[in-house]
């Protein structure tokens, strides 16, 4: 655990706790044929984990992570539930649920996965994974690349410690918040995923935070969503008003599984994504503007068209977390005249 000093009071803690059971999920999908890890991880790790033999039950039970349902990551959302699933389940023999009917209960609630995923196979096929994940535990070969594995982990630590201590003194900084309002952090690294991918788990006040390369838009944004989703709930009819914003980027944000279709549900989620691209990039770019505004059009190039015009409002319109819902009109009413004035011309 890390404890970051300020004058006499502390921040609430954070730390970088490395989970093996996650380890022992992504060994199991590198093993099936996962190759989206290999600019995140040692060659060698990768290579030993695949020499290992393995019961055929295990590579059969992983290859099932792979769907067709995204474009962009033929693996989303299932290896993201794989990773949620092993923080409900024990550390030590014997594997298994800690609570099993409350994971299933947080998937439910997931607003950012396809309600049609949340079938009767997935629920069954993860109902599997402390057996599966038994069974590697016990694997001799792959405790000895837990052990070398965990050494490489070790050597970043500091680096993470660092980022993570920046990211929580800008938004304190320049949201004007006190360290009592923020969660407690854990970061966890997994070099053996995409290191295009971050996952967040929320779990009431705790927040953790999944990645093979960690960086201060990656806690900051995770960091945002627990500081302002409560408020954007609370724009929720001002948001769906202007769903017809979604029309225009529907496919693109299909491919990326941000949507899924036309629906108020599938806007909200959008726009909340748009918004927190940009209200991360102006945290960490609040007193440099070319910067930020480079980095937004970074965004808008992969199809998130509305960063670039709210992180403009951001710096030129906000004026505090009490002004939030006047806030998000000028956010609205800027898109809106983005698309009036035809928004091809600008991407």
């Amino acid at each position: 655990m890390y404890q970051v000093k300020q004058g006499d009071n502390y921040m609430k803690y954070y730390s970088v706790e490395p989970n093996k059971n996650i380890f022992i999920v992504f060994a199991g999908l590198t093993a099936s044929g996962y190759n989206l890890a290999e600019g995140s991880c040692d060659r060698d790790i990768i290579n030993s984990i695949r020499e290992v033999e393995y019961d055929g039950g295990i590579i059969d039970y992983f290859k099932k992570a792979r769907t067709s349902n995204c474009e962009v990551n033929p693996y989303w959302p299932r290896v993201f539930l794989l990773s949620l699933a092993s923080l409900f389940i024990t550390e030590k023999t014997p594997y298994e649920y800690i609570d099993c009917q409350k994971m299933l209960d947080y998937i439910e609630n997931l607003q950012q996965i396809d309600p049609n995923e949340k079938n009767k196979e997935l629920i069954d096929w993860l109902k599997e994974l402390p057996v599966k994940i038994t069974k590697l535990q016990n694997n001799i070969m792959i405790e000895e690349i837990w052990l070398k594995y965990i050494s490489l982990v070790n050597k970043s630590i500091e680096s993470y410690d660092l980022i993570a201590n920046q990211s929580y003194l800008l938004i304190r900084e320049v949201l004007d918040i006190s360290e009592y309002e923020l969660p407690e952090l854990i970061i966890i690294p997994n070099y053996l995923q995409a290191s295009e991918a971050t996952d967040f788990v929320n779990l009431e006040d705790e927040i953790y935070i999944i990645t093979s390369k960690l960086d201060k838009e990656s806690i900051v944004h995770e960091l945002l969503h627990y500081i302002l989703d409560i408020r954007l709930e609370e724009c929720r009819e001002l948001i769906n008003e202007n769903i017809f914003l979604l029309k225009p980027i529907l496919d693109e944000m299909i491919r990326y599984q941000y949507a899924w279709n036309y629906s108020e549900d599938c806007w909200n989620r959008v726009f909340e994504e748009n918004f927190m691209r940009a209200a991360s990039i102006w945290i960490i770019f609040h007193d440099d503007i070319n910067n930020a505004q480079a980095n937004a059009n970074l965004h808008k190039d992969y199809g998130f068209i509305y960063v670039p015009i709210i992180l403009e409002q951001f710096f030129f319109n906000w004026k505090g977390l009490d002004n939030f819902y006047g806030f998000i009109e000028d956010c609205l009413k800027a898109c809106r005249n983005f698309l009036k004035e035809g928004f091809n011309a600008n991407i």
